[in-house]
């Protein structure tokens, strides 16, 4: 919606206020306590997401500048991102899940706002590092206060693409707050809906080929989604979304894989697939571990958690410049960072930085404590610690350090933690803290320590003395290890040059052999500033709690990580206190670690002592275990097979090979339970093997013959397929071993075998117009069948073509508009020595548009628009014996004609020598399984070097639309389209069945699971006329209609049609553009035009629709054929009014109801558009 159009329907109400303020204080604007945005998802789709965000309410604090008193304006959970001088407005970041290339814009599409009168507002005092006070820093006026605008100038914006392993997000960025320093009116707008909407396919920071549409979601990575963004549920639907356990990959220095043994059998024994490779493979320099992490993950997806290794000297961190700020530093998460060209985290970063194998050992023996021993008697679990004292008031929603602190304590106690210990030094109203009160809080045991002050490498710095390293070592709290995230500068460096930083120190403290200090934290390496990190804490502690319904992270990674994703939730990854904060914060630990929040639970787990060699599968029963893991490894540590608890039950598939007379070990894992682990005997003798018989697909047919046999042996297998599948072959290793459904052979090892079925037509679909009169129906290619022919004699014959790639300089031409005097194509090198036809190059000649230049073309020849589901014939040729394999496709595209990505490959060749020189060879291929409306293309790519391809002599058949009533056979599941075509004089009502309506479209595909018959509905047309002015005119259709027969009809005369919630079409450089796909009869269309014009519109006439009137403003339109008194009309549109409704039409005459109709508006015309308000 245009700005223009957007300030006619605002609302502005004027109000003074703002006395000087002791403490922040609360302004109500649309009722109710204090909160944040609101944020509703209204709808999502590849195309267009919109998203309504209400305020509240806000706060103002006075404070002291050089002007005087000033506001802080402030909203709870919300960010400034005011540059220092400018005004400091909260504003809103919404991250939002788009297409794989698209390139997205936004608009508001309504908005209302409020203004505040009277009221001067302090200026940002920008980012600075925590090492600055923010009291020392001045408040400084920029250039914008002398300015009679409103700032920001504009109130939605974008932030760049990112993807996050599997899917791509962009932000939305909303600036509710403006202010205006001339006039000292500060605007809020308290109610808006923006829309992001695709523009094209030509987005940067793209996913360019997606394997599968099928997704596996790590539980870790899922919750990010579901968190992360606002559409997450309903984008699902273009996906398969398949939840799978991530893999863990170990970089560790050479020296120290004896030490990580037990540690990497512990992690397979629970259920991770885990890979430990030491530095000789993976490198010793970040840029070479990072590439071997790239290569591993481009190898297997699946990989979500890396750990390395070793100190900083063996495992160099990423170095970040910080943009020449005060962020520079060292990190490890850009390791991690593995899709794309952003830095959000793709794989979760944990280290073990050690520079001996004792330290090694002592985080090695701390996890596989607390993941795999700790019982019920470890209360300590649910006890936490905060730690801070008053600094940087005014800060983070307005929190001192400790208020941020103790707003976090809130969060732990509500979610049920026991005690959180309140060490707040020098904090009137709190305990007395002081470092030793610190240590025996954490020595009598505690789960999680929140800090947040100020920092130095060797320890937090918000008691008198320092808590440093000193103490952490000196700690007694053996094996109760808190996880811990710190807000605070350096305590993360881990190239300190006098010993362990603080972070390193808790992960090495012991007490005797016992670990002591921290099971793992977040450490920041650099100075970090004032407020991103705090976010970052924020959501740790959300994530933790719970609070967020879709986001229960478990894994350190997973709640570490994710909480920093929360800094771009609103931070541009351009802004330098956020990337150096993100970059920098160093993750101390194992990734993978399952946290404990609660005191561990114990589960009831009861399971067969013993397992048969043949069996392939397992039964577990685990009492309070939903969601638990069950996994059983062999005695290698190998997973035989692992699985959820579902409800009370676990059923293991067994994919590994059982070995006789072998014990396995089954461990039961979950979040915040007791570990359990237990034994399983295999049951069986050396001098047998297995046999296993499966189905292809499971539901074709059934097996028989598999199960445990003697060696020598001789086994039989049978195969009987099910109804609606015929049995093709039995399969041992993707090799087929038999065409017979009965198979005997010596059995001599363990092996599976697999019996291959394939579907028969099983269904017929029979399709018929309601009158022969009125049109025609077909399916999609599959009606009587037409040739269209192109020899190329007389040039193109309505071909195009496009290149898919922009560095090649060739396209595909016609023969005679070639340029070469070295070989004259004007005449007779066609097919059958014809004078036309087209050809691509993949070398320019020197007498050619280059000079010996080889290219690698990527061109695209495309057909005019056709009925799929035929075929395609041409000749191909190479023009030439010794250069002659050019490659090329014909490839097909149901949507567009000028995008690569929509077409879909059929079939590829390359050319050989038999089929080089002039010789012509004939291909045809079957387009049988593509249906309705599309192109057919060849492309020419792939080959450098080469010389020409030539095309010639194309035939396409295609489906000829019949009269009458026809049938077709389909597969189960098959997708079949129908299309409806009215004759002269009719139009397409809808398709029935059973007389009921299945779809109003004239093209209609469904997946075909029973016998159908369907009838297409013809109805006479109608015409609608109007006289539209130049400018603005409010209009309806009362004849259906599509949107590009309006666009075609306004011509070159319209400029724009706007719609209130379906988006805009505009007209601009010859085409419309825009988020607007179609029209409906009594919706109200602002259409704008450049001059006076005439309408004439054919359709099926609509007769009264149904509107449903909503509090607020309503776009409508009259469909009736003749004017009427407004009640009559409005009746004849299913619409009661209530006292108070007005109606007003586009030249201002407006009617208000009260028991009664009464105003300027007496008469509603036919066709015309009115704004109706229901109070």
């Amino acid at each position: 919606m245009k700005k223009g159009i957007i300030l006619s329907i605002l609302l502005a109400v004027g109000l003074s206020l703002f006395a000087q303020q002791a403490a922040p204080q609360w302004h109500n604007i649309l009722g109710g306590q204090p909160e944040s945005y609101r944020t509703q998802l209204i709808s999502s789709s590849e195309n267009s997401i919109q998203v309504n965000v209400q305020v509240p309410g806000f706060y103002t604090a006075s404070v002291t500048t050089p002007r005087g008193e000033a506001q802080v304006i402030t909203l709870p959970k919300a960010v400034s991102t005011a540059h220092a001088g400018e005004p400091d407005m909260p504003m809103t970041g919404i991250p939002v899940l788009i297409g794989d290339k698209a390139r997205m814009s936004i608009r508001v599409v309504d908005a209302q706002y409020r203004d505040f009168e009277g009221i001067e507002v302090a200026p940002s005092k920008g980012d600075f590092p925590r090492t600055i006070n923010p009291e020392d820093v001045p408040y400084t006026y920029g250039a914008c206060y002398s300015e009679d605008a409103f700032f920001p100038a504009s109130n939605i914006g974008l932030y760049e693409p990112y993807i996050i392993r599997d899917f791509r997000g962009q932000n939305m960025v909303l600036y509710p707050f403006a202010y205006n320093p001339a006039t000292k009116t500060l605007r809020v707008y308290y109610n808006m809906t923006v829309e992001m909407y695709k523009v094209d396919d030509n987005g940067s920071n793209t996913i360019e080929s997606r394997r599968s549409n099928v997704v596996k979601m790590d539980p870790d990575f899922k919750s990010v989604y579901q968190r992360h963004f606002i559409n997450y549920e309903a984008s699902m639907n273009r996906y398969t979304p398949l939840d799978e356990e991530g893999d863990l990959l170990i970089i560790c220095y050479d020296n120290f894989i004896s030490s990580m043994t037990d540690f990497v059998n512990w992690k397979k024994t629970r259920g991770v697939n885990t890979t430990i490779v030491g530095t000789s493979t993976a490198g010793s320099t970040y840029s070479a571990i990072k590439t071997y992490i790239q290569s591993q993950y481009n190898a297997n997806n699946n990989i979500t958690h890396v750990l390395l290794v070793g100190d900083v000297a063996q495992i160099p961190g990423y170095t970040y410049s910080g943009g020449g700020s005060s962020y520079a530093g060292k990190g490890d998460n850009p390791y991690g960072q593995v899709v794309g060209n952003d830095i959000y985290n793709d794989i979760f970063i944990g280290r073990f930085s050690a520079s001996s194998t004792s330290q090694v050992t002592t985080q090695v023996n701390r996890i596989i404590t607390y993941e795999r021993d700790l019982t019920t008697s470890a209360t300590w679990c649910q006890n936490g610690l905060g730690i801070s004292t008053s600094a940087g008031s005014g800060g983070h929603n307005n929190e001192d350090d400790y208020q941020h602190i103790e707003n976090l304590r809130t969060d732990l106690m509500n979610y049920g933690y026991s005690t959180v210990y309140q060490d707040y030094y020098n904090v009137s109203g709190y305990p007395s803290s002081s470092c030793t009160t610190i240590s025996n809080h954490i020595n009598s045991g505690v789960g999680i320590i929140n800090y947040c002050n100020h920092g130095q490498e060797t320890g937090w710095q918000s008691h008198s003395p320092y808590y440093t390293n000193t103490y952490v070592n000196a700690l007694t709290n053996d094996n109760k290890l808190p996880f811990i995230f710190s807000v605070a500068c350096l305590v993360g460096k881990y190239d300190y040059s006098s010993g362990d930083c603080f972070g390193e120190t808790w992960m090495h403290a012991t007490n005797g052999n016992n670990p002591t200090g921290a099971i793992g934290g977040m450490f920041s390496y650099i100075s970090q500033p004032w407020i991103p990190p705090m976010w970052a804490q924020d959501e740790f502690v959300d994530i933790l709690c719970e609070l967020k319904s879709n986001n229960i992270k478990r894994s350190l990674g997973g709640a570490a990580v994710n909480g920093l994703f929360a800094i771009f939730d609103n931070y541009s990854t351009t802004n330098q206190s956020a990337v150096g904060t993100y970059q920098a914060w160093v993750l101390y630990g194992d990734p993978t670690l399952m946290l404990r929040t609660k005191t561990p639970q114990a589960m009831n787990v009861t399971h067969n002592g013993n397992i048969n060699l043949g069996a392939t599968s397992y039964s577990v029963t685990v009492n309070n275990g939903n969601g638990a893991v069950a996994t059983i490894t062999d005695a290698d540590h190998n997973i035989l097979g692992k699985a959820t608890v579902s409800g009370t039950t676990a059923n293991i598939s067994i994919n590994g090979t059982l070995t006789p007379d072998t014990e396995l070990t089954l461990c039961v894992f979950g979040y915040n339970k007791v570990t359990y682990l237990g034994t399983i005997d295999v049951v069986g003798n050396t001098n047998q093997a297995v046999i296993t018989a499966t189905a292809n697909p499971a539901e074709g047919g059934t097996v028989n013959g598999g199960g445990v046999y003697e060696l020598g042996d001789q086994c039989t297998l049978t195969a009987t397929p099910n109804t609606g599948y015929t049995f093709t072959n039995w399969k041992k290793d993707n090799t087929v071993v038999s065409n017979d459904a009965t198979y005997t052979f010596t059995v001599t090892e363990n092996a599976t075998y697999t019996a291959t079925f394939t579907a028969i037509p099983q269904y017929t679909v029979t399709i018929a117009p309601n009158t022969v009169e009125g049109g025609t129906v077909a399916f999609g290619g599959r009606g009587n069948r037409e040739e269209l022919t192109y020899d190329f004699e007389d040039g193109w014959q309505g071909w195009t073509t496009f290149q898919g790639n922009t560095t090649s300089p060739n396209s595909w031409m016609h023969n005679t508009s070639y340029p070469t005097s070295n070989n004259n194509f004007s005449t007779g090198y066609g097919h059958n020595s014809s004078d036309g036809f087209m050809l691509s190059e993949s070398y320019i000649s020197g007498s050619s548009s280059g000079s010996g230049t080889a290219v690698t073309p990527d061109n695209y020849l495309v057909s005019p628009q056709v009925r799929l589901g035929g075929s395609i014939s041409f000749y191909a040729g190479a023009r030439n014996t010794s250069y002659c394999a050019e490659k090329f496709s014909v490839v097909v595209s149901t949507t567009d004609n000028t995008n690569a990505a929509s077409f879909t490959t059929v079939a590829t060749w390359t050319l050989s020598l038999s089929q080089a020189g002039y010789n012509d060879t004939p291909y045809t291929v079957d387009l049988s399984a593509y249906s309705g409306m599309g192109y057919v293309a060849i492309r020419h790519f792939d080959c450098t070097d080469q010389w020409f391809l030539c095309v010639d002599d194309i035939t396409i058949v295609e489906g000829e639309i019949e009269t009458g009533e026809m049938s077709a056979t389909f597969y189960e599941g098959e997708t079949c389209t129908v299309t409806a075509t009215p004759n002269t004089g009719y139009g397409f009502v809808n398709w029935t069945e059973n007389a009921a309506t299945v779809s109003a479209d004239a093209s209609y595909s469904f997946a075909v699971t029973a016998d159908r018959s369907l009838v297409a509905n013809f109805t006479e047309v109608a015409t609608q006329t109007a006289s539209l002015i130049q400018g603005s005119n409010w209009w309806t259709p009362t004849v259906n209609v599509t949107l590009e027969q309006l666009e075609a009809a306004l011509g070159t005369s319209g400029l724009l049609i706007n719609s209130q919630d379906d988006g805009f079409a505009e007209y601009a450089n010859g085409s419309w553009s825009g988020t607007l796909t179609s029209i409906e009869p009594g919706k109200m269309y602002k259409i704008e035009t450049n001059a006076a014009c005439s309408l004439a519109l054919t359709g099926t006439a609509v007769g009264n629709v149904g509107i449903t009137i909503v509090s607020g403003y309503n776009w409508i339109g009259y469909t009736g054929t003749q004017a009427a008194d407004i009640a009559t009309a409005l009746g004849s549109l299913g619409i009661t009014p209530a006292n108070d409704d007005t109606i007003t039409d586009k030249d201002g005459n407006t009617a208000t109801y009260n028991n009664g109709w009464s105003g300027t508006l007496t008469t509603l015309q036919p066709g015309h558009g009115y704004v109706y308000l229901r109070q």
